[in-house]
């Protein structure tokens, strides 16, 4: 029994540091690359957003991504909303259920 939990630990391992040849420890934040994933969590939270906003967002681009594996996967995603004009969202996919978690407005786009 304790060989096979050692051989466990390992594969594990092996699979932490060999995702981005780097491991992260759980709850680390880590980079994302801005793919079909995070388009469709961003947009399906666009309505929520738009409601809170109060106005219909004629530009939702998202620029950058950060994950954060928690009891689910956290998204922290940089929208581009107009020329200089941006907002950050907070996203969580629980079981299938994505929610947005909560959202920082009035941001320049040239915050990082």
């Amino acid at each position: 029994m304790k060989a096979y939990s050692l051989i466990l630990v390992f594969v594990l391992l092996a699979i932490g540091l060999s995702w981005q040849n780097k491991f992260v420890p759980p709850g680390g934040v880590f980079p994302i690359p801005v793919n079909d994933y995070v388009i469709m969590y961003a947009d399906s939270v666009r309505k929520e957003v738009e409601n809170y906003m109060g106005k219909q967002l004629e530009m939702y681009t998202p620029e950058s991504a950060l994950g954060q594996v928690v009891n689910g996967m956290m998204l922290y995603v940089k929208m581009r909303i107009g020329q200089n004009e941006a907002i950050f969202l907070k996203i969580l996919n629980r079981l299938n259920t994505i929610n947005l978690v909560s959202m920082r407005t009035n941001i320049t786009a040239s915050e990082p």
